[in-house]
């Protein structure tokens, strides 16, 4: 079993989303998720796994991957009255426009992974990039597998990490999302597209 100790895992993430980061130069505020809607393209390499188990996808579909005829994707969605995360990774041609018009049914054929999270804590940390001089938010989204619709994946009550970065005090100037589940697999995805609301809106980054 995984830990259970969160706090930890908030700092690692919050760490290592924001490499190269300096100080934090804003206080730290409780937002709530309005809307969220983010999907990415997953290259190979972006994702550290246990062991070649984790990923989920057959050997010959990963040679397909490898060289470009197929895409691997990645799409979370939030239900903010139910407090759900859904999480599929599936696959598509390569080349398919991003993001998709609506996600997979949890079932297709092209989905290798698909579940629901319960969101349990949300956290936002404001920082200073070293080397360009913006400031850069990071928001961190702590979850529990609650249901699992694939044959594959984390099992239900396993412990994800979510965290997605912007610039600009926007949101949908989102350039980055990591999604972790301890212990198991890690992708790290920055080809995304994102359409994400925060309430109340982010603090905008102090005038230097």
């Amino acid at each position: 079993m995984m830990s259970r100790n969160l706090q930890p895992l908030f700092l690692t993430a919050l760490l290592a989303a924001s490499l190269p980061l300096a100080a934090q130069v804003g206080s730290p505020y409780e937002p709530q998720i309005a809307e969220l809607t983010i999907e990415g393209r997953v290259p190979l390499n972006s994702i550290f796994a246990a062991s070649p188990g984790a990923l989920a996808i057959p050997v010959e579909v990963l040679a397909q991957l490898q060289s470009g005829q197929l895409e691997l994707r990645g799409r979370i969605e939030f239900n903010r009255g139910a407090r759900i995360l859904r999480i599929w990774q599936f696959i598509v041609p390569g080349g398919t426009p991003l993001p998709l018009p609506e996600a997979p049914p949890l079932t297709a054929p092209n989905v290798a992974v698909a579940t629901d999270l319960h969101l349990e804590q949300i956290r936002w940390h404001q920082f200073k990039v070293t080397a360009t001089g913006k400031t850069r938010q990071v928001v961190a989204l702590l979850g529990r597998t609650v249901t699992r619709y694939s044959t594959t994946g984390p099992d239900e009550g396993e412990t994800a990490l979510i965290s997605f970065g912007f610039e600009d005090g926007d949101p949908k100037k989102a350039t980055f999302l990591t999604v972790h589940y301890p212990g198991e697999i890690t992708g790290v995805i920055q080809q995304i597209s994102a359409d994400i609301r925060l309430e109340p809106a982010p603090l905008k980054a102090p005038q230097q």
